[in-house]
């Protein structure tokens, strides 16, 4: 934050490690020059400036629309998704989705898969503990079956256990 043109002007040239003094602010919309305090005082905040040093012209960018036709925008909401990869070798990436409401609230969400090896050590470790209660809760069950099937066992009198076969005859 410079207060000054003189200050944006020291500071810029040591950020930017220019050591000829010999430089031209303009503005980055429409290339008009500022070079006096006065005109750098009347400028809002947060205007893009960009630095020329001698020899070199401002040119319009080519993403920048004049205000004046820059297309109307309606509407509710606005959701962008992004997918992109920290690591040419990963297979799965990260997406990112950011919701605009009524151009002034954004909200953003960064997910983020690093990689397949955490992806398959995460999905390991779920299925070690499904099957992990999947034992204790048949252990469980055949205790109770065992428990059940021996009450039965003392409670009914005793039968004599004849076999029962087949005949001929």
């Amino acid at each position: 934050m410079a207060n000054s043109l003189k200050e944006l002007l020291s500071k810029t040239l040591d950020a930017l490690v220019i050591t000829s003094g010999l430089v031209t602010l303009v503005l980055e919309e429409d290339g008009t020059v500022v070079d006096t305090e006065e005109f750098f005082q009347t400028l809002g905040d947060n205007t893009h400036f960009m630095i020329l040093e001698k020899g070199q012209r401002w040119t319009p960018g080519g993403n920048h629309v004049p205000a004046r036709q820059q297309p109307k925008k309606s509407g509710i909401a606005r959701v962008t998704f992004d997918l992109y990869k920290l690591n040419p070798k990963d297979v799965i990436g990260c997406l990112n989705v950011k919701a605009t409401m009524y151009e002034m609230y954004s909200v953003s969400y960064d997910i983020r898969c690093t990689g397949v090896k955490a992806l398959l050590r995460s999905l390991l470790r779920v299925l070690s503990h499904a099957a992990q209660v999947t034992g204790q809760l048949l252990i469980y069950i055949g205790t109770y079956m065992l428990q059940v099937l021996g009450d039965m066992d003392e409670q009914s009198p005793p039968q004599s256990h004849s076999r029962r076969g087949f005949t001929s005859g």
